[in-house]
């Protein structure tokens, strides 16, 4: 599970669901990839772009298809 309070960005993704403090790696990837128009790069610390690219291998197979 990911504890969506360390990666801001990430929470940020997460406007429609209240009170949620932990994904599953797989949510977590779904919400990376359908609502990847309202993210700014600029914004994703060392550690986040480092646990995406890790969702990127093991969820997606290597495969990153965002929407928008």
């Amino acid at each position: 599970m990911i504890n969506v309070d360390q990666y801001p960005v990430l929470k940020s993704l997460l406007w429609d669901m209240q009170n949620v403090s932990e994904l599953s790696e797989a949510d977590a990837y779904l919400y990376y990839e359908s609502r990847w128009r309202f993210v700014d790069e600029a914004e994703m610390s060392q550690a986040e772009h480092a646990l995406l690219q890790k969702l990127i291998k093991i969820e997606g197979k290597g495969v990153f298809m965002p929407n928008g």
